[in-house]
């Protein structure tokens, strides 16, 4: 029924696939993001709901043969190309914070679309703890890191269990064989996209084309750590997915109308166009950007990771710890 399916994880590249590498490919169609190069909304609103429900909908209201339909459905209009037809939704590895619902997701995934190419990229465990947790700052937390990564506290639950990628991996192995399983590595992917983007085309059976120019990348900028520090602050007045607002919903329900005519929310213009235009710039300007992680905390949460990634080093046939990855074992 479809030819490949790319679930991510997030934070590695996922935006920069999705609205260049392979969208802009002439031989590969996402079903889910707009085939028109040039229109400003890029997905597809119906078909990224869907994807949500399969992920999301509680096991007494999934019903696999509903989901059948409704893509088989979506695909059909393509059944006369020759392009290879996938999907690029992140959120199939399972939850951002977590990961406690992947497996289930998985089952899903082969459930409904059955044999296909799945494409897993990873990266390594620190800097993906750094960028998830920069991610939750910006929308709308208010813990410190060393909170943030508390397997008793909500909303992480387990982010270190979410980041042995071994245990994901071997069970899409096991559901589709090893050989419809790409896994490739983020620090690849920013070191050469050429390189990684011929890999990633071979294993889909499109043909390798450059697609994008040094102008064509999108790049998300992480906020300074001040920014950061300010943030945390800041979200206690507004009112998120995280926690009560300390002023009520009165100021999160403040819209104000942007250039574009859109109304958006007061917290929302507080950090696209202050923080992004001209807090950040001036903070990475004059103060020297600090690790959010100690080396010790780095070592300590890195020993977490050892087994997996002896694993990975071993189905990657690669020395991943050259790119960062945690490979020491914890001190008895």
């Amino acid at each position: 029924m479809i030819d490949f399916i790319h679930i991510g994880y997030h934070k590695t590249g996922t935006t920069w696939l999705q609205y260049h590498g392979l969208r802009k490919h002439p031989n590969i169609i996402l079903i889910n993001f707009k085939r028109n190069q040039d229109a400003r909304i890029v997905d597809v609103p119906g078909v990224n709901k869907l994807l949500r429900q399969l992920c999301s909908m509680s096991d007494f209201d999934f019903q696999p043969e509903y989901f059948k339909e409704k893509f088989k459905e979506i695909i059909s209009k393509y059944t006369t190309s020759s392009s290879a037809i996938g999907v690029s939704f992140e959120g199939l590895s399972g939850n951002n914070l977590n990961g406690n619902d992947s497996a289930r997701i998985a089952n899903r995934v082969f459930e409904i679309f059955g044999p296909t190419k799945i494409i897993i990229v990873i990266r390594n465990q620190i800097d993906m703890i750094n960028s998830i947790y920069k991610q939750y700052i910006q929308t709308g937390g208010t813990l410190s890191i060393k909170q943030f990564l508390d397997k008793d506290r909500f909303p992480v639950a387990d982010l270190i269990n979410k980041l042995q990628y071994n245990k994901l991996i071997n069970y899409y192995q096991q559901l589709y064989s090893k050989e419809n399983v790409f896994i490739g590595v983020y620090e690849l992917f920013k070191l050469d996209k050429e390189e990684f983007m011929k890999d990633l085309y071979n294993f889909i059976g499109v043909k390798s084309k450059l697609i994008y120019g040094d102008s064509d990348i999108y790049i998300n900028k992480s906020h300074h750590y001040l920014t950061l520090r300010v943030d945390r602050c800041i979200n206690l007045l507004f009112a998120n997915r995280y926690a009560l607002s300390l002023l009520g919903d009165c100021l999160f329900k403040v819209k104000i109308k942007s250039r574009r005519g859109y109304l958006l929310p007061i917290g929302t213009i507080y950090r696209r166009v202050i923080i992004e235009k001209y807090v950040d710039p001036i903070l990475y300007r004059f103060f020297k950007v600090k690790p959010l992680l100690s080396n010790s905390d780095k070592k300590n949460i890195g020993s977490m990771f050892f087994e997996c990634n002896y694993e990975l080093t071993k189905m990657l046939n690669m020395n991943i710890a050259n790119y960062g990855y945690p490979m020491e074992k914890a001190e008895l």
